[in-house]
């Protein structure tokens, strides 16, 4: 049951319930309420001094005009001419052919635990058929 509060103060609360005409009286409860607290009111803030008036700046100076400078001409280095050399031509004798090498067996990863999984399927296998059977058996009688 739930209850709002209206008003603070004490409030006893009882209530009589009836059921096929028979009346059932509940337990007497006893609450309190506070009274609600006023809020503090608030300072009225200080109000914040007038600041000075500033200096006013002295007249702004004309900028100096700028120096113009001319750039340098780059001067060019000379480069040293080089002359072709003909290539050398090397006497090369190409290898003797050998018949290709028998290319390496496939390797297979070793099989181990082949012959235990037909228990453990199984095993599953009736675990399954045994809870199919329990609850046919449990439809049957409900």
């Amino acid at each position: 049951m739930k209850m709002k509060r209206v008003k603070s103060g004490t409030v006893h609360n009882k209530y009589t319930n009836t059921i096929n005409n028979v009346e059932f009286t509940s337990n007497e409860v006893t609450t309190t309420t506070e009274e609600p607290k006023n809020p503090e009111t608030p300072q009225k803030p200080q109000t914040p001094e007038k600041p000075a008036t500033p200096k006013t700046p002295e007249s702004p100076k004309a900028p100096s005009t700028p120096v113009k400078e001319t750039p340098q001409t780059p001067t060019q280095v000379a480069t040293p001419i080089q002359t072709p050399v003909a290539p050398v031509m090397a006497a090369v004798t190409p290898a003797p052919i050998q018949q290709a090498a028998q290319q390496p067996t496939q390797q297979e990863l070793p099989q181990t635990g082949n012959d235990e999984n037909a228990g453990a399927v199984a095993g599953f296998a009736g675990m399954l058929l045994a809870i199919g059977a329990w609850s046919l058996k449990k439809k049957r009688h409900a």
